[in-house]
């Protein structure tokens, strides 16, 4: 899974996975999940304005930072880098509206 911070699933997903895994595996998964996460899917209509208005938003952050910390400012573009290619393949993608 290179490349891959995180894994995402529908939560009716998840349920019939954890459930066939037990209780204590479910709670494991559970204590673990990320409560402050928010998924925006490649395929949602919404998504490519949204992904490009972030990478946006980074990329302005590190062009400001690049005299003061250059190292940050090259992580930050990094970033700014992966949500404009998310928003590209999103472009291309995108003919839901989000569920």
């Amino acid at each position: 899974m290179e490349g891959n911070k995180y894994v995402v699933f529908k939560v009716d997903d998840f349920e019939r996975i954890a459930l066939d895994k037990g209780t204590a595996a479910r709670n494991e998964f559970m204590r673990s999940a990320l409560h402050d996460a928010v998924v925006i899917r490649r395929q949602d209509m919404f998504a490519p304005p949204a992904l490009h208005s972030y990478a946006n938003s980074i990329a302005i952050v590190a062009r400001l930072m690049i005299y003061n910390d250059p190292a940050k400012s090259k992580e930050l573009q990094s970033i700014a880098d992966y949500f404009h290619e998310q928003a590209t393949l999103a472009e291309a993608e995108s003919h839901k509206i989000p569920d």
